[in-house]
Formats: C-alpha cells, structure tokens, sequence
C-alpha cells in the first residue's frame, strides 16, 4: 500500500466458506503505539472487510475493549484475540499483535 502497509486477503468457499484478511504495518511513529490508536485500527479493517451486520456485532465487541484492559500501550510480543460470538460462524475472531518492529492486524471468520 502506500502507506508501507502490506494487506493479504485470503477467501474460499466449497463445504464451508470463510476469509482471513491480514494487515502488516512496521511499528509506526510515537503516538502509534497505544491500545486505543490500534482499536481504531482493527475497527477501519473490519469495516472494509465485513458486511454491514457482521460489521455491528464486530464494533460491539473491538469498543468494549474488554481484551486490552488495562493496557495502554502496545508492547512487543504483545498478542491479543479477541473472539467475536455470531451464531453463523463457529469461528469469527480479530487478533492484534506486535512482533518487534512490526504490528499484524487479521480478521478471520468461517461457517460451515
């Protein structure tokens, strides 16, 4: 991209179908670093990512911000998982980590 992000997307669809959509980002300037500004983050992917409903029950979760409490900054080895319950997909989840001087941002779900 050019904003020096890398974006993989990744869809399928036979007996189940699903996506994973994967955003890689070097650890930007100060300021970059807190748990809210990359909040904000995973809420921008999502919405490009998911359909309007889905997008909802995603928003509801990544604001309660329940996963990152008591957490201001985005440490390295930080990980985060956050499971996003939706009764379509056994699996609907975001993750958030940091690996030295970068961040990876997914977005996953399937359903059978």
């Amino acid at each position: 991209m050019k904003t020096g992000e890398y974006v993989f997307v990744k869809k399928w669809a036979c007996i189940s179908y699903g996506m994973e959509a994967k955003k890689i980002t070097m650890f930007p300037s100060a300021g970059q670093e807190s748990i809210s500004y990359w909040q904000k983050d995973l809420l921008n992917f999502g919405q490009q990512f998911l359909g309007k409903e889905d997008f909802e029950v995603y928003k509801s979760v990544i604001e309660k911000a329940h996963w990152a409490q008591g957490m201001k900054k985005l440490m390295i080895n930080d990980k985060y998982e956050i499971n996003i319950p939706h009764d379509a997909y056994p699996e609907f989840f975001a993750m958030l980590e940091r690996r030295e001087d970068m961040v990876v941002v997914t977005l996953y779900y399937y359903m059978n």
